[in-house]
Protein backbone atom coordinates (compact mmCIF):
# COMPACT_ATOMS: atom_id res chain seq x y z
CA UNK A 1 0.00 0.00 0.00
CA UNK A 2 1.26 3.33 -0.28
CA UNK A 3 0.19 6.68 1.60
CA UNK A 4 0.43 9.91 1.14
CA UNK A 5 -0.33 11.16 4.77
CA UNK A 6 1.73 9.71 8.27
CA UNK A 7 -2.61 10.36 9.27
CA UNK A 8 -3.76 7.45 6.21
CA UNK A 9 -0.83 5.52 7.15
CA UNK A 10 -1.76 5.64 11.23
CA UNK A 11 -5.45 5.24 10.48
CA UNK A 12 -5.07 2.00 8.18
CA UNK A 13 -2.22 1.15 10.69
CA UNK A 14 -5.22 0.62 13.53
CA UNK A 15 -7.16 -1.68 11.59
CA UNK A 16 -3.88 -3.71 11.20
CA UNK A 17 -3.60 -3.42 15.33
CA UNK A 18 -6.38 -5.95 15.65
CA UNK A 19 -4.28 -8.69 14.34
CA UNK A 20 -2.03 -8.56 17.73
CA UNK A 21 -5.55 -7.81 20.11
CA UNK A 22 -7.52 -10.37 21.46
CA UNK A 23 -9.97 -12.04 18.48
CA UNK A 24 -13.37 -10.69 19.13
CA UNK A 25 -11.90 -7.05 20.26
CA UNK A 26 -13.48 -4.05 19.30
CA UNK A 27 -11.72 -0.65 18.41
CA UNK A 28 -13.72 2.11 19.84
CA UNK A 29 -13.93 5.08 17.46
CA UNK A 30 -10.30 6.88 17.55
CA UNK A 31 -9.09 9.54 15.75
CA UNK A 32 -4.84 9.25 15.58
CA UNK A 33 -2.15 12.29 14.22
CA UNK A 34 0.95 13.04 14.70
CA UNK A 35 1.46 15.81 17.58
CA UNK A 36 2.87 16.58 21.03
CA UNK A 37 1.66 14.94 24.00
CA UNK A 38 0.09 17.14 26.17
CA UNK A 39 2.56 18.19 29.55
CA UNK A 40 5.55 15.97 27.51
CA UNK A 41 7.98 19.01 27.75
CA UNK A 42 11.19 16.83 28.04
CA UNK A 43 9.73 15.59 24.46
CA UNK A 44 10.41 12.00 25.54
CA UNK A 45 6.79 10.91 25.55
CA UNK A 46 6.28 8.58 22.91
CA UNK A 47 2.29 9.01 22.49
CA UNK A 48 -0.64 9.99 24.44
CA UNK A 49 -4.52 8.72 24.29
CA UNK A 50 -7.37 11.51 24.91
CA UNK A 51 -10.60 9.52 26.93
CA UNK A 52 -13.80 9.89 24.74
CA UNK A 53 -15.15 11.90 27.70
CA UNK A 54 -12.70 14.99 26.42
CA UNK A 55 -14.08 14.61 22.79
CA UNK A 56 -16.65 17.02 21.52
CA UNK A 57 -19.00 13.76 20.45
CA UNK A 58 -17.97 11.92 23.76
CA UNK A 59 -17.30 9.17 21.96
CA UNK A 60 -14.53 9.33 19.70
CA UNK A 61 -10.63 8.85 21.50
CA UNK A 62 -7.81 11.31 20.45
CA UNK A 63 -4.31 9.55 20.14
CA UNK A 64 -1.21 11.26 19.16
CA UNK A 65 2.21 10.28 18.41
CA UNK A 66 5.52 11.67 18.48
CA UNK A 67 6.79 13.69 15.96
CA UNK A 68 10.35 12.49 17.21
CA UNK A 69 8.95 8.64 16.19
CA UNK A 70 10.38 7.50 12.70
CA UNK A 71 10.34 4.11 13.09
CA UNK A 72 7.06 1.78 11.56
CA UNK A 73 7.74 -0.72 14.27
CA UNK A 74 8.18 2.29 17.19
CA UNK A 75 5.03 4.30 15.66
CA UNK A 76 2.89 0.75 15.94
CA UNK A 77 4.10 -0.17 19.71
CA UNK A 78 2.83 3.50 20.39
CA UNK A 79 0.10 3.23 19.01
CA UNK A 80 -1.23 -0.19 20.19
CA UNK A 81 -0.40 0.89 23.75
CA UNK A 82 -2.63 3.72 23.33
CA UNK A 83 -5.47 1.25 21.33
CA UNK A 84 -5.22 -0.32 24.77
CA UNK A 85 -5.88 2.78 27.12
CA UNK A 86 -8.68 3.49 24.89
CA UNK A 87 -9.81 -0.03 25.47
CA UNK A 88 -9.65 -0.21 28.74
CA UNK A 89 -10.10 3.45 30.03
CA UNK A 90 -7.42 6.00 30.14
CA UNK A 91 -8.43 6.69 34.14
CA UNK A 92 -7.41 2.65 34.40
CA UNK A 93 -3.56 4.33 33.87
CA UNK A 94 -1.04 1.66 33.48
CA UNK A 95 -2.43 -0.77 36.31
CA UNK A 96 -5.36 -3.17 36.51
CA UNK A 97 -6.90 -4.37 33.21
CA UNK A 98 -4.26 -2.26 31.18
CA UNK A 99 -1.00 -4.04 32.39
CA UNK A 100 -3.29 -7.32 31.67
CA UNK A 101 -3.73 -6.90 28.00
CA UNK A 102 -1.11 -5.30 27.44
CA UNK A 103 0.96 -7.90 28.80
CA UNK A 104 -1.34 -10.83 27.13
CA UNK A 105 -0.44 -9.09 23.57
CA UNK A 106 3.47 -9.33 23.81
CA UNK A 107 3.91 -5.33 25.36
CA UNK A 108 6.64 -5.90 28.50
CA UNK A 109 6.80 -3.67 31.63
CA UNK A 110 7.41 -1.05 32.29
CA UNK A 111 3.54 -0.59 31.67
CA UNK A 112 4.89 3.49 31.14
CA UNK A 113 6.77 2.42 27.96
CA UNK A 114 5.97 -0.67 27.29
CA UNK A 115 8.50 -2.51 24.89
CA UNK A 116 7.98 -5.17 22.95
CA UNK A 117 8.50 -8.50 23.26
CA UNK A 118 10.43 -10.16 20.53
CA UNK A 119 7.51 -11.75 18.84
CA UNK A 120 5.71 -9.01 19.21
CA UNK A 121 8.12 -6.67 17.27
CA UNK A 122 8.03 -9.78 14.60
CA UNK A 123 4.25 -9.17 14.31
CA UNK A 124 4.64 -5.28 13.86
CA UNK A 125 7.11 -5.67 12.03
CA UNK A 126 4.59 -7.42 9.37
CA UNK A 127 2.60 -5.28 9.92
CA UNK A 128 4.96 -2.25 8.69
CA UNK A 129 5.94 -4.08 5.81
CA UNK A 130 2.42 -4.41 4.86
CA UNK A 131 1.60 -0.82 5.09
CA UNK A 132 4.95 0.16 3.67
CA UNK A 133 7.03 2.99 3.77
CA UNK A 134 5.32 5.64 7.18
CA UNK A 135 5.29 8.67 5.06
CA UNK A 136 6.69 11.00 8.25
CA UNK A 137 9.70 12.70 8.70
CA UNK A 138 11.02 13.06 12.28
CA UNK A 139 11.49 16.37 14.36
CA UNK A 140 15.16 15.95 15.14
CA UNK A 141 16.04 15.09 19.40
CA UNK A 142 17.58 17.36 21.35
CA UNK A 143 15.45 20.04 19.92
CA UNK A 144 14.96 23.09 22.19
CA UNK A 145 11.75 24.85 22.48
CA UNK A 146 12.24 28.46 21.79
CA UNK A 147 12.12 30.99 24.41
CA UNK A 148 11.54 34.65 23.41
CA UNK A 149 14.39 36.92 22.85
CA UNK A 150 12.74 40.39 23.53
CA UNK A 151 13.14 41.36 27.30
CA UNK A 152 10.98 43.85 28.93
CA UNK A 153 12.03 47.72 29.79
CA UNK A 154 9.53 50.46 31.61
CA UNK A 155 10.06 53.81 32.51
CA UNK A 156 9.37 55.75 35.62
CA UNK A 157 5.90 57.14 34.38
CA UNK A 158 2.88 56.41 35.99
CA UNK A 159 1.67 54.29 34.46
CA UNK A 160 5.00 53.50 32.91
CA UNK A 161 6.00 53.03 28.91
CA UNK A 162 6.81 49.98 27.99
CA UNK A 163 9.08 49.08 25.73
CA UNK A 164 10.12 45.17 24.21
CA UNK A 165 13.50 44.71 22.73
CA UNK A 166 16.02 41.74 21.96
CA UNK A 167 19.01 42.10 23.69
CA UNK A 168 20.67 42.78 27.18
CA UNK A 169 20.78 46.38 27.29
CA UNK A 170 18.18 49.51 25.96
CA UNK A 171 20.01 52.93 25.83
CA UNK A 172 16.47 54.58 25.54
CA UNK A 173 14.95 57.47 27.02
CA UNK A 174 11.19 57.83 27.66
CA UNK A 175 9.74 61.08 25.39
CA UNK A 176 6.97 61.84 28.32
CA UNK A 177 8.87 61.90 31.71
CA UNK A 178 12.45 61.63 30.26
CA UNK A 179 13.48 59.22 32.57
CA UNK A 180 15.83 56.12 30.95
CA UNK A 181 13.81 52.22 30.65
CA UNK A 182 14.67 50.27 33.29
CA UNK A 183 14.84 46.60 32.58
CA UNK A 184 12.19 44.89 34.44
CA UNK A 185 12.40 41.10 35.71
CA UNK A 186 9.55 38.40 33.75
Amino acid sequence: MTFTTREEWLEAALGQLLRVLPKGTIIPPVKVSVGWPKGASDRKTAGQCFSKKMSHDEATHHVFISPMLTDPVDVLRTGLHEVIHALVGVEVQHRGEFARLAGSVGLLKPWTSTPASDELRLKLQDIAAGLGEYPHVGLAPGMKKQTTRMKLYECLCSPPQKVRKAGRRLNATCDDCGGKFIRQEE
